[in-house]
């Protein structure tokens, strides 16, 4: 019967520790489902303190541990990084530097009388077991928003990001690049990261934080394939709009333009253009936007340009030059062409060029639904 009564106490022994263990691994889960999910929702509102805390606390009490609601100190739970994406290692912001993060930690905790109850040990006076679990999420963008092959000339122009899916603006992924220099006349702010060679200087400039380019970027020609200045959709283009394969709308003309791939020697834009839904204009001349081009639902990736080589010559295609006060939302492709942005219209998608030169006021938000979309935001650890 002594045996019994021993064998049967071990056995209980052994289930309670069984279940307090099962209990605490539950528990440990379901912290890590929430950490992943509230910094998961707060990492696109980076650049807005606030937002980031609000986010954050919410979609962490969307989430239950041990059938409770978890709830988060928004001050101390929500952490702003500057994550380093070749050491993988951050950097803790604190105060005003927070507005500049492009990662967010977020730790989920029950801990002390908020601990998870335990059973088994309660006759050894352990009453309670402490469970947290954290999710660092990070802004880490496929591509930049603005790049001059050659060098980024700027006068006082910011660069921030964007998801056109959402409409969410001000984020901190407007990254920059160059094989050059980087320079600005007037204290250019880029809400982002410049990358840079180590040889190139950069001046002039605010930004989140500057890195070295692991090697010297390389982008391939345009090519329009498999469209030419013979297979295309000019025909759809409004009669007059296009001449001798020159693309003209003057001062004061407003054309709807049809979905479609067009591809055109010269481009000249003075009058206003009404796309009707995805377009694509290969240019192999000069490219000049003075007047509007309202893209289909001013989504970027409606609107393509690109600038291709001479399909008869082989040379590279004309300077690109956009001077409009009106918004922009475009996929710009230049590696061969110098761009000129000596307008006052913002310019949301992205640009990419021989060089660059901004001498206007409008500034640049990359459009992160372009190159990846939700696939931007990554657990790093």
């Amino acid at each position: 019967m002594l045996y019994v009564i021993i064998v049967i106490t071990v056995v209980f022994a052994f289930g309670s520790l069984a279940m307090d263990y099962g209990r605490v691994q539950l528990a440990k889960t379901q912290l890590r489902v929430a950490a992943d999910a509230a910094a998961r929702a707060a990492a696109p509102a980076l650049g807005n303190v606030q937002n980031v805390q609000d986010l954050a606390s919410q979609y962490a009490s969307m989430n239950s541990c041990d059938g409770s609601t978890i709830t988060i100190d928004k001050n101390n739970d929500v952490e702003f990084l500057d994550w380093d994406t070749n050491t993988h290692t951050y950097t803790a912001l604190t105060g005003a530097q927070r507005n500049y993060a492009d990662a967010v930690r977020v730790t989920c905790k029950r801990l002390g009388a908020s601990g998870i109850p335990l059973m088994c040990t309660r006759v050894f006076g352990m009453t309670s077991f402490d469970v947290k679990a954290s999710s660092t999420v990070a802004m880490i963008p496929p591509g930049y928003g603005l790049v001059g092959i050659n060098y980024i000339t700027l006068k006082g122009n910011s660069s921030a990001s964007y998801w056109s899916t959402s409409g969410a603006v001000g984020g901190n992924s407007g990254n920059i690049a160059s094989n050059g220099n980087i320079t600005s006349t007037g204290n250019a702010t880029i809400k982002g990261t410049i990358w840079v060679p180590a040889s190139s200087s950069v001046s002039g400039v605010t930004a989140n934080a500057r890195r070295t380019l692991t090697s010297l970027l390389s982008y391939p020609n345009g090519s329009s394939s498999p469209y030419s200045p013979a297979v295309n959709d000019n025909a759809l283009s409004p009669a007059g709009t296009i001449n001798s394969n020159n693309f003209t709308v003057n001062n004061n003309q407003t054309y709807p333009i049809p979905a479609g791939h067009y591809v055109v020697n010269n481009f000249n834009c003075a009058g206003t253009l009404n796309l009707q839904g995805a377009v694509t204009y290969y240019v192999y001349g000069t490219l000049n936007i003075s007047g509007n081009v309202n893209t289909k639902n001013s989504v970027p990736s409606n609107l393509s340009i690109v600038m291709i080589p001479n399909p008869s010559t082989g040379a590279a295609p004309g300077a690109v030059s956009i001077s409009s006060s009106a918004t922009l939302c475009a996929y710009l492709y230049a590696p061969q062409s110098d761009i000129t942005m000596s307008g006052t219209g913002a310019i949301y998608g992205q640009v990419i060029g021989k060089s660059v030169t901004m001498t206007g006021s409008s500034d640049i938000y990359y459009d992160l639904s372009l190159q990846g979309g939700n696939n931007v935001i990554q657990v790093v650890r």
